[in-house]
């Protein structure tokens, strides 16, 4: 690193760190295609860590917030729908067993969820989306970290469908 003289207290080593602004408040300032491009690749490789490493009680929590989701979905709920979203997504990124991706991937979707408030006003494209989320888990659950990864991509528009 480089060093850092103060006069009459001592030379230091300088981070090497960026910046020293906490990650949730650089998430805070950031654009919303940023946010969007780290949820895109978040998305894709805790799919693709999930479908390795998912256990039992993964699937169910993940099959859980796949059900509420398309529940209020069908019900018009936007609010429920994406709350539902946004946990079957966590859930997937708790089920890749990297805490540091799921940490990553917490952190940004409680920004995500704000600006998906404002481009859905309604369930329209949760109901479209359903079966791409559905073979997302289907994926996961044979533990095919390719397909997995696809459809992932797929679901944030990453990949053109």
């Amino acid at each position: 690193g480089l060093l850092r003289v103060q006069q009459g207290i001592g030379t230091f080593v300088e981070s090497l760190v960026a910046s020293r602004e906490p990650m949730d408040q650089r998430l805070k300032r950031a654009n919303v295609q940023d946010l969007d491009e780290v949820r895109q690749l978040l998305e894709m490789k805790i799919a693709e860590k999930a479908a390795i490493n998912r256990t039992d009680s993964d699937i169910i929590a993940i099959r859980h917030h796949l059900a509420n989701r398309k529940r209020a979905a069908a019900e018009g709920k936007i609010e429920e729908c994406i709350a539902a979203d946004v946990q079957f997504h966590i859930a997937i990124a708790e089920a890749s067993k990297n805490e540091i991706l799921a940490d990553l991937y917490k952190s940004t979707s409680i920004h995500l969820k704000n600006w998906f408030f404002h481009i859905y006003p309604e369930t329209r494209v949760f109901e479209e989306t359903y079966i791409l989320h559905e073979q997302l888990l289907k994926s996961i659950i044979a533990g095919d970290a390719k397909k997995a990864w696809s459809f992932a991509a797929k679901i944030t528009g990453h990949v053109s469908q």
